[in-house]
């Protein structure tokens, strides 16, 4: 459209096939198997030097192998902004609504997703990296709905050229109206990346 400006249409599909089915419902064959589709159109753009930015939406389908499973669609939507207020530190925004796999109950599951992680490298060795998720999951086919929200934060420094460390840390958290799936969870990790 411009020099800073960009229209798009995107067709994407996904091909969904469990390795183990679920337990057979009063003798049936029963499956979670299933193909998506999504059609998008959406525009992108460089707002300045330092923020680049795109969106789309569009419509997404979800067709399940198994005739007893009830097929869905959404009113599908991305969406990224990616500042860069100085060479060493980049903040990217994300938002997302599609579909995902259920977890537990359920034929699939509606996730609108939010997202902002900060990267800043402190010097030549140092680097970090805080990162803060939301998301809301309605699963189709029941009652079911969770949010889950994460924050973590992870540390890499550069022993040598060759070689590289990090420490991560972080915090899940799940909360269900069906109460049995809730859960809090700490993670952390430390970890050595070489290469020649």
């Amino acid at each position: 459209m411009s020099s800073r400006t960009a229209l798009l249409f995107e067709y994407r599909n996904r091909d969904v096939d469990y390795t183990t089915d679920p337990l057979a419902v009063i003798g049936a064959p029963d499956s979670l198997d299933s193909t998506e589709e999504y059609f998008f159109v959406g525009v992108e753009w460089q707002a300045t030097g330092k923020t680049t930015g795109s969106f789309r939406i569009g419509s997404g389908d979800k067709e399940f192998d198994d005739r007893d499973r009830k097929d869905a669609d959404v009113t599908a939507w991305e969406a990224g902004i990616r500042w860069e207020p100085l060479p060493y530190s980049v903040v990217n925004l994300t938002l997302a609504n599609k579909f995902d796999e259920a977890t537990g109950v359920g034929n699939a599951l509606e996730r609108r997703n939010y997202g902002v992680n900060w990267q800043h490298s402190w010097n030549d060795q140092l680097k970090s990296t805080l990162v803060y998720d939301y998301a809301d999951d309605e699963y189709s086919g029941t009652q079911r709905d969770d949010t889950i929200e994460g924050l973590s934060l992870r540390l890499d420094y550069s022993v040598q050229r060759w070689l590289d460390v990090f420490v991560s840390v972080g915090r899940d958290k799940r909360d269900s109206n069906f109460g049995n799936f809730n859960y809090d969870q700490n993670v952390a990790a430390v970890g050595v990346s070489a290469s020649l």
